[in-house]
């Protein structure tokens, strides 16, 4: 489902103060009296990122206390930093041009930037560059302002990757055989490795919910599944028995999910095509539900 990406190398003070340069000299004074309490709090960031321990930065929330000074931080990221006429301009562009693929969801366009805690909530952090992650437009509208409370309530950050999520297949996928009401479709879902502590588990479900990634990626894979259906048909043509098809499937999962693709929908699509004995002998004619894009 996620990539890592390297974090952003730029210093949170650089850009902060290159953000805030060409501010009048009323409210250049006022944002530069939080320059320190900015530096700290992505400090305090990255220390909680490393232990994934983003829920226990709470005492940031809506800090500082004016109401004023908190809207104005939040706009020096609207104002100075994604404004293409911004001072800092440039570590936008550089943020979002990391990743040409979506790192939260794998399956979308980057579009733009998604603030990991939300910038309203958490203004000092508006343009702390490990805070700003480049996504689609689809994440970065279903995440919304989630910002967690407990630790099974976070989302993936992929600056701050959790190793063992490549090691083992995690996202499955199930083939749902037509019904009088609609076509076959495949659904989404997390299956975590039995070693794993619950709050891992807890953590992708939520990751899961809060990008609606079950039905995204539901959409996603349609056309996916007309293609392979298609496949299967020529392989059948060409004489190839079940475990010729199975094994064919079985090796286009290994394909996609190759590296950090282990998780992505793609590879757990053919896992599960591979693993179905109802689609392997004669599901794959079945008519596909084309359930459209949402709007």
């Amino acid at each position: 489902m996620r990539r890592s990406l390297t974090p952003p190398q730029q210093n949170p003070r650089d850009v902060y103060t290159t953000c805030i340069s060409n501010a009048r000299p009323a409210t250049f004074a006022k944002l530069a009296a939080a320059e320190d309490d900015v530096v700290d709090a992505a400090d305090q960031f990255e220390a909680a990122a490393q232990k994934q321990a983003l829920h226990t930065l709470g005492h940031l929330n809506e800090q500082p206390a004016n109401k004023a000074d908190r809207e104005r931080l939040a706009k020096v990221y609207e104002r100075r930093l994604a404004d293409k006429r911004g001072p800092g301009r440039a570590t936008y562009n550089a943020i979002k041009a990391a990743s040409a693929l979506c790192p939260l969801c794998t399956i979308g366009t980057v579009s733009t930037i998604d603030h990991h805690l939300p910038k309203m909530k958490y203004p000092l952090l508006a343009v702390v560059p490990v805070n700003l992650v480049p996504a689609c437009g689809d994440c970065n509208k279903k995440k919304d302002e989630h910002a967690p409370a407990t630790e099974e309530e976070q989302t993936l950050h992929p600056y701050y990757p959790i190793q063992t999520l490549f090691e083992h297949p995690w996202l499955v996928a199930r083939i749902l055989p037509p019904t009088a009401d609609r076509g076959m479709v495949a659904t989404f879902s997390v299956s975590p490795h039995p070693e794993w502590p619950p709050v891992l588990a807890a953590r992708l479900n939520t990751h899961l919910r809060v990008l609606e990634l079950d039905t995204r990626f539901t959409y996603a894979v349609v056309s996916e599944l007309s293609a392979v259906s298609n496949l299967v048909s020529r392989w059948t043509a060409y004489g190839l028995t079940r475990d010729g098809i199975n094994w064919m499937l079985a090796d286009q999962a290994a394909a996609r999910g190759a590296g950090e693709s282990l998780n992505t929908p793609m590879a757990a699509l053919y896992r599960a095509l591979a693993d179905d004995d109802w689609y392997i002998n004669g599901g794959w004619r079945s008519l596909i539900e084309h359930v459209p894009p949402e709007s």
